[in-house]
């Protein structure tokens, strides 16, 4: 009889922990955040916090400031039900319509678009080079362009030239 208790007891605790696992905690994914969308090859970044996501991408900009809700192991954004699946502390994936997204933490120290406390131009230029730098090392990584051939097609500012044309204010 106590044998039979016991291994109730070993099935019932597995199945509670199983559940348990299913269910995704907001604390775990509030943070700074980085993805690569093969579909789009567009590296992304998002700001978490306890109640909105903010995303910047090359394409979109700035993709404002939107409210969320996990409900069990889905995030709702967007108007769209991702299922959130932890890797760990520093990674998770979404899982929306057949495509998956993996999001990798950013340290903290990392500026990006959501921590601009001052939006000035020179903020705004500080954050955008970094933030291109690291979108070129995600589209190497991710195969979307070879590193010689992205280093080939930048522009060095001083290959840049202006030309300044005066207005004559005297010309009606």
């Amino acid at each position: 009889m106590k044998i039979c208790l016991n291994i109730l007891l070993i099935i019932f605790l597995t199945y509670l922990l199983s559940c348990q696992n299913s269910k995704v905690e907001k604390d775990i994914i509030i943070g700074k955040w980085k993805g690569y969308n093969f579909s789009e090859n567009e590296y992304f970044e998002l700001d978490v916090n306890e109640n909105t996501i903010g995303s910047f991408s090359h394409y979109g900009g700035n993709g404002g400031l939107r409210e969320y809700r996990i409900a069990k192991d889905s995030l709702f954004f967007n108007e769209t039900e991702f299922k959130m699946e932890i890797i760990s502390k520093n990674q998770f994936t979404l899982t929306s319509s057949g495509e998956v997204d993996t999001l990798t933490r950013l340290p903290d120290s990392i500026f990006t678009y959501h921590t601009i406390q001052n939006y000035t131009d020179s903020t705004f230029n500080l954050f955008y080079k970094q933030f291109e730098s690291r979108a070129k090392e995600s589209w190497i990584k991710n195969n979307y362009v070879p590193e010689k051939e992205l280093k080939k097609s930048i522009i060095k500012e001083e290959e840049i030239k202006e030309d300044i044309i005066m207005i004559d204010k005297n010309e009606k």
